[in-house]
């Protein structure tokens, strides 16, 4: 059988500068599925974020998604990594007494940090808006409470 898949990226190729999928792309992206392509999203955002910045009416065949530490063929989870919890601590511990920014990607759910890093981490994320839709993320980035 000969495929014709198109694979997109979300933040800064799908989405806008407000973090949604423009109505004439949406259009086209189904016209294409329709006429028997098949749509992939291929993104560092974690499945729970693609599915909120998805228009529900926008189906796709299958995503990769949180830099490929999952992979999905329609409902169906193919692949999934993890790192273990105990590499996770040590590494945000490591980040948190350098005051270097990070973020902790379940592979379901939504990106998180400690709330004792906040004050640094709000001073690095938000101190420069970025202009253009490549530096878009940071409208996503938020700061969660992390449990250990």
């Amino acid at each position: 059988m000969d495929y014709k898949v198109i694979v997109l990226d979300l933040d800064g190729t799908t989405l806008n500068e407000m973090n949604t999928v423009n109505e004439t792309l949406k259009n086209y992206l189904i016209e294409l599925r329709e006429s028997g392509k098949l749509i992939f999203i291929a993104t560092g955002r974690t499945l729970k974020e693609v599915r909120d910045v998805l228009p529900a009416d926008l189906k796709v065949d299958g995503m990769v998604t949180a830099n490929g530490m999952s992979a999905f063929i329609g409902k169906k989870q193919i692949v999934e990594h993890t790192l273990s919890p105990e590499l996770v601590e040590e590494l945000v511990a490591k980040a948190g007494e350098g005051e270097i920014y990070y973020e902790v990607h379940p592979n379901n759910g939504s990106r998180m940090a400690l709330l004792k890093d906040k004050v640094f981490m709000v001073k690095q994320g938000m101190g420069h808006k970025p202009a253009t839709v490549e530096e878009n993320e940071w409208l996503s980035c938020k700061i969660y409470s992390l449990e250990t």
